[in-house]
Parts: structure tokens; C-alpha cells; sequence
């Protein structure tokens, strides 16, 4: 017999008796924080230190002290959202009703700041920024956006004020559709759960909070903070969409690529966020009215960080994949309706910015042996040195990408060439720019990109 199978059926054997042996003591059925570490994670998700925190935290705000031999409301809370076994604690349905509204109000009208927060100091946005660039190698990203559908009863047709017909989303069935920004940690910045799944994401999108303050923000000059979003929003100086139908293996295709990439956080945010929380899964239903329901998810959201914050491990296999379907919907159909023409071409030059930059770490990998040059986008015939002139000199706006940040120049002409001449790179038009300076405000995390982008493209 295979010894590591052997090993694994006797650390089984000794997991169980431990497990009996634990139980043998006396333990109070009504207090789950006695339970054993792993039976408590896989019934509630979180581990005892992060659960009695978090309890810690809402203790002051109950109405009536918590005697120590009763369950805990919270850990009911986080019991009812999982699978439902409240037979460890001998609670009744209704005290779990009861727990659950009590929880729920606690942790959205009073500790809702504390976990969820979308950034807006200046060191907050660095600290997001500086995160995304870290990973991705793209200056300016604040977040990834993307709404999920939440399924729901349907309102009973005797309720004026939440019409059934309104929460039938296109998929045919009743939900919430909840908006959702990440950051690069997979960490939830800001949530919006309180529209019916008939809304589209765009105009979602257009009612939040973070947009006014991003809009706020770009209206003061700020044109290095955006989100991104898939091509079913609005293409903004401070929202950047894909390009589709971008021709293969063009600067747009290799935008569109990246861009997907770094778009996938949200995607996998919104299958953690599923996974955890079972309830909110495309295989269960909220059986609660939309605004309690719109609470649930705000209140799981708010445990989904503190687990994030406490670092709690998320078990792989509970990560729901595929449960988001993305809207492709070409930009122009919302944009006379959301915004004005002068912000859709703000935007498309910001997204060139980004384009631009991809395009030029790109060309740097093209052949070792080559010289840097570029063919022009505006005119197919157009020969090579022309064609590296003109797109050269785009380069002059790469700058505000990186907040206008000269102290980089200094190091660009001597230490990045160095860098790319140990590399094997010859480059020999550098003398074709139009604006040499323009080249060295970019950063000198040129080379780390160079490295990084070698294994994707």
C-alpha cells in the first residue's frame, strides 16, 4: 500500500479520536465558542477568534445583555446564512428569526463603516492604487466593478410598495441585483443591494455613491483614478470598458486582454462572496421582503471583510465560478442617457493613455533584436519611422498616468537602459522621439513590467 495513503487514514484515525475525546468533556450546548476549532469553521466559516471579535464589537449595541449560556445572536447569524444546523444550540426557529433581524440591524446601521469603505483620502487611494500596480503593472486603478444577481421570493402582488414585475430580472426569475466594487485583494470597497434585478448595471452604476465622488474628484482635475468595468457601463474618464470587437492582436486587442485580467479580482470577489455565503448562492433563494433581503447581503458583505481583515483561510472548493454573467452591450446605448458626449471622449483619451502604455511595454517584447518601432493607427501605408513619430509622441500624456511623478525621469535614461541592455534589448530610435523627456516621465517600473508581461504576452 501506497505509505502517504497510510499516512493520511492514520492522521485521520488520530483527528477522530481526538475529536471524541473532546467531546467527552462536559461542554455548554449553548455557547458554539466551545466547540472545537475545526467543526466551528466549517459550520459558521469564521474561526473562534475572528467570531468572538466581531461579537466583542457588537455587544455594546444590544438591546438586552447576552447571558453567557445562551447562544450568541451574531453566531446564530453567522449559523442561519451557512447551512442551517441550529440543532447544535437547541434554538427555535422563531429566536433565530428574531436573532437574525437583531443581528442584521446591528451590523449594517452601526459597524457597516468599519468593514466596508469605499477609499478617499489621498493616502487610502494611494494605498489601493498602489496595491493594483503592485499585481497588474497598470498605474491609476481604484477598483474593478461588476453587479451579481441575488435571488428573492417574489413581493406578493398586495404590496403596493415593492411590485413583483420590477424584480423579474432578464433571466427570468426575481432578484436582487446588487453592485459590487473590489479591490485587488478581492476585498468589497462598496455595495449596492438595494435595487430589483430589472435595473441594469449602468444605471445602478449611475445612482451610487462612488460615481458622484469619482466624478467629484475627475471635476477637480483628478484624470489617474478610474474603475473598470465591462463593456455593459458607460466608457468615463473615471469608468474604463473594454474596446469590443477590437481586431486580434492589435493595441486594443492587447488592452481588451489586459484589461480582462484585472477585471477578473471582481470576478473572483463575487464568487468568494457566493461561496462563503451559501444563502446568496444561484441555487437558493432569500425568503424575506427585497429591503430586509438587500440587509442580508450588506450584512454578509460586512463578514465577508472582517474575514478578509482577520485573514481567515477561504476554502477553495466553497468559490463559486461562472454564478456572474457579464453584460456586452456596446457603450453608445447608455451614454446619451447617463452622460454627456464630453465625458465619453475624455474617457476614450484616458483609455488611449492606458492603451498606449500596454502597447508600448508590448513592443519592448516584440524581438530582442529588433529596433523599437510602431505602426501608425491612422494610416495603413504609412512607413515605419513615420509611423514611430507620430506614435511616439503620444507619449507626452504617459506622464499624467503616474500623477505627473518627474522624480522618475532622473532614473529612466540610466537605469531602465541599463536594465534593458543586460536584458538583451537593443534599441536604436530613441533618437525618433519627438519629445525624449515626455519618454522619461514614465516609471522606472518599466523594467518590472518588462519581466512581468514577458510570461503573458
Amino acid at each position: 500500500m501506497n505509505p502517504n495513503i497510510v499516512n493520511d487514514i492514520l492522521e485521520e484515525l488520530e483527528r477522530r479520536q481526538q475529536r471524541r475525546n473532546s467531546f467527552r468533556a462536559l461542554r455548554d450546548n449553548s455557547n458554539p465558542f466551545e466547540l472545537p476549532e475545526d467543526v466551528f469553521r466549517k459550520i459558521y466559516r469564521l474561526n473562534v477568534d475572528a467570531a468572538s471579535g466581531l461579537f466583542q464589537q457588537m455587544l455594546p449595541f444590544w438591546d438586552q445583555g447576552v447571558r453567557v449560556t445562551r447562544t450568541p445572536p451574531v453566531v446564530r447569524f453567522f449559523h442561519g446564512p451557512t447551512l442551517g444546523q441550529d440543532c447544535l444550540s437547541g434554538s427555535s426557529q422563531p429566536n433565530v428569526s428574531r436573532s437574525l433581524h437583531e443581528v442584521v440591524d446591528i451590523l449594517v446601521n452601526q459597524l457597516a463603516n468599519r468593514f466596508i469603505k469605499f477609499p478617499q483620502t489621498a493616502k487610502e487611494m494611494a494605498g489601493v492604487k498602489e496595491q493594483f500596480f503592485e499585481r497588474f503593472h497598470i498605474p491609476g486603478i481604484i477598483g474593478c466593478i461588476d453587479c451579481t444577481h441575488i435571488k428573492i421570493v417574489p413581493p406578493t402582488h398586495m404590496d403596493l410598495g415593492y411590485p413583483p414585475n420590477v424584480f423579474m430580472n432578464r433571466k427570468n426569475f426575481y432578484s436582487l441585483n446588487c453592485q459590487i466594487i473590489c479591490d485587488s485583494n478581492c476585498k468589497i470597497l462598496a455595495i449596492n443591494s438595494r435595487f430589483p434585478g430589472s435595473v441594469h448595471d449602468a444605471a445602478i452604476w449611475r445612482m451610487c455613491t462612488p460615481r458622484r465622488y469619482l466624478h467629484r474628484r475627475y471635476r477637480n482635475g483628478d484624470e489617474n483614478t478610474y474603475l473598470l468595468g465591462d463593456s455593459g457601463y458607460p466608457l468615463l474618464p473615471y469608468l474604463l470598458t473594454p474596446i469590443v470587437g477590437a481586431p486580434p492582436n492589435s493595441p486594443a486587442a492587447r488592452y481588451t486582454h489586459r484589461h480582462s485580467q484585472i477585471r477578473n479580482c471582481v470576478e473572483r470577489t463575487i464568487g468568494q462572496f457566493k461561496g462563503i455565503w451559501r444563502c446568496l448562492s444561484a441555487d437558493r433563494v432569500l425568503h424575506y421582503k427585497p429591503n430586509f433581503a438587500a440587509r442580508i447581503v450588506y450584512a454578509c458583505a460586512i463578514i465577508y471583510n472582517l474575514m478578509k481583515a482577520q485573514n481567515v483561510p477561504m476554502d477553495e472548493d466553497l468559490i463559486i465560478l461562472g454564478d456572474n454573467e457579464n453584460n456586452v452591450i456596446n457603450n453608445a446605448v447608455f451614454i446619451n442617457e447617463l452622460e454627456e458626449g464630453a465625458l465619453l471622449n475624455r474617457g476614450q483619451v484616458i483609455r488611449n493613455r492606458i492603451k498606449n502604455y500596454i502597447t508600448y511595454i508590448y513592443c519592448l517584447l516584440l524581438d530582442k533584436s529588433e529596433n523599437l518601432t510602431f505602426k501608425s493607427e491612422n494610416s495603413e501605408n504609412t512607413d515605419d519611422q513615420k509611423g514611430t513619430k507620430e506614435h511616439c509622441s503620444s507619449f507626452k500624456d504617459l506622464g499624467i498616468l503616474f500623477d505627473n511623478n518627474i522624480s522618475f525621469a532622473e532614473h529612466i535614461s540610466n537605469t531602465v537602459s541599463s536594465a534593458l541592455k543586460t536584458q538583451g534589448f537593443i534599441i536604436r530610435n530613441c533618437n525618433s522621439f519627438t519629445n525624449l523627456n515626455a519618454l522619461k516621465t514614465l516609471s522606472l517600473e518599466i523594467f518590472i513590467l518588462i519581466k512581468s508581461l514577458n510570461s503573458i504576452y
